[in-house]
């Protein structure tokens, strides 16, 4: 869907890589035959990072590629991934644009899908941590004032459970 609009804006392409559960990592939504380690762009390293960091459009030295932040509110979700023999300006405008309606789409999906929670994650959660996550808020914004928000990370290896005695 995300390519298709992108054609209709006259790109050559258009990727989604979200971030993983640990922060570290954007993976590619739609790389599910590709290699291992080809799909996924380092936070620290690379210009998709970058816009991730910095919530701002990156353009590489060519000129043909910019990586576009996915932003909900104050939540950061990922980057936009588009190509195109030129980047003009109002291109880039009509790609925030796309990139907003691609992340309250990526945004509601967890809801209907267990695809995405599942590629969200480098690592398998213990079952602890799972319940946790299923029930913290996540991070939202009102005007004027910000809401409670997940802001820790949730272990991924199997951990000591304190016993409880009445």
């Amino acid at each position: 869907m995300v390519d298709a609009a992108g054609r209709r804006l006259v790109l050559s392409g258009a990727s989604v890589y979200l971030v993983d559960l640990q922060q570290s990592r954007l993976v590619d939504l739609l790389a599910r035959d590709a290699p291992a380690g080809s799909s996924t762009l380092d936070i620290d390293g690379s210009l998709g990072g970058l816009a991730y960091r910095t919530q701002h459009t990156q353009r590489s030295r060519d000129g043909v590629t910019a990586w576009v932040p996915l932003i909900d509110g104050v939540e950061r979700i990922g980057v936009l991934k588009i190509t195109a023999p030129t980047l003009e300006p109002e291109l880039l405008e009509a790609c925030e644009a796309l990139a907003g309606a691609v992340a309250l789409l990526v945004v509601s999906m967890p809801t209907y899908s267990e695809a995405l929670i599942t590629h969200e994650r480098s690592r398998a959660m213990t079952i602890q941590a799972e319940l946790l996550w299923a029930f913290s808020p996540r991070a939202r914004s009102a005007p004027g004032r910000s809401l409670p928000a997940r802001s820790w990370n949730p272990p991924t290896t199997p951990a000591v459970t304190p016993s409880i005695t009445a």
